[in-house]
């Protein structure tokens, strides 16, 4: 594994589209949390918990992010801690390009790209099961 700092834009090219989706999302939250609160009735956001009665991998996101803005750190953690770990590495590195005008890349030789990936879908079923059973 290489990692190289190189220079970079402070500003990332952030697709279109993601900011779209990411908009929207927040949209919903900001639209389900006014109704949360002033109807005191629950409205769940994810699809797939709805057509298939499990939580999806990223459920206890926007109750994560609720709580962030409630100051329990701790808590949205709990939510979620795949998402808001791979948060806080995402604001690390804008942070890093804001400050320092320098990106981070990392340079995987094809069996370290193979254990990753591994590793990665091992993570993702880890915190799905965990959503499953404790989150709910």
């Amino acid at each position: 594994m290489k990692i190289k700092f190189s220079r970079s834009s402070r500003y990332p090219n952030i697709p279109l589209l993601a900011a779209l989706i990411l908009v929207i999302w927040l949209i919903l939250v900001c639209v389900a949390t006014v109704i949360n609160f002033k109807l005191s009735k629950f409205v769940d956001l994810c699809l797939f918990k709805r057509v298939t009665g499990y939580p999806c991998p990223t459920c206890g996101t926007t109750r994560g992010i609720i709580s962030l803005f409630h100051g329990k750190y701790i808590q949205a953690w709990l939510f979620n801690p795949l998402v808001f770990s791979i948060g806080i590495i995402v604001i690390i590195d804008l942070l890093f390009r804001f400050i320092f005008a320098r990106k981070i890349k990392i340079t995987l030789t094809k069996k370290e790209k193979k254990n990753t990936w591994i590793i990665g879908i091992i993570l993702l079923l880890a915190n799905w099961a965990y959503i499953i059973f404790y989150v709910g």
